[in-house]
């Protein structure tokens, strides 16, 4: 999770934003999970607009991104940033991604998400994780 404090608080941006957004000019995590950084355009009438945006949970990131072809918005890079035991590094790591899996069982019990990465190494959020690609349901692909 993300948390911001009043201090770091942005009128004047905020302000520009316009109702139901608020700028910050920072943020702390709060937990060692697995996150998303995702930076995309938005195609509009008057042109297109690059933004990044950080999510913590997979669930917020595929609702957010569901219907991006419908709405103009393309995807440019979506990154994992994770740590141990995910990464099998001693710190955080930020790594490019393509897919992002859920295995089909996840449905009766826990969730199990296998993220692909861009340069073909998969990581699974369990132990217990199906083998192959058909035990899984795609969520989200970047091309």
């Amino acid at each position: 999770m993300f948390v911001t404090h009043a201090l770091a608080h942005h009128p004047f941006v905020s302000k520009l934003l316009g109702a139901g957004e608020d700028a910050w000019t920072s943020i702390r995590l709060t937990a060692t999970e697995e996150w998303f950084y995702v930076t995309y355009v938005v195609n509009a009438d008057d042109g297109q607009f690059c933004e990044t945006a950080m999510f913590a949970t997979v669930t917020h990131l595929v609702d957010a991104f569901r219907d991006r072809e419908r709405l103009g918005v393309e995807i440019r890079e979506l990154s994992l940033v994770s740590q141990l035991p995910r990464n099998n590094s001693e710190g955080w790591r930020m790594e490019v991604l393509s897919k992002i899996w859920r295995a089909k069982d996840s449905i009766n019990g826990p969730i199990t998400y296998l993220y692909e990465l861009a340069n073909g190494n998969r990581y699974s959020t369990s132990r217990d994780a199906p083998e192959g690609l058909e035990d899984y349901e795609l969520l989200l692909a970047v091309l």
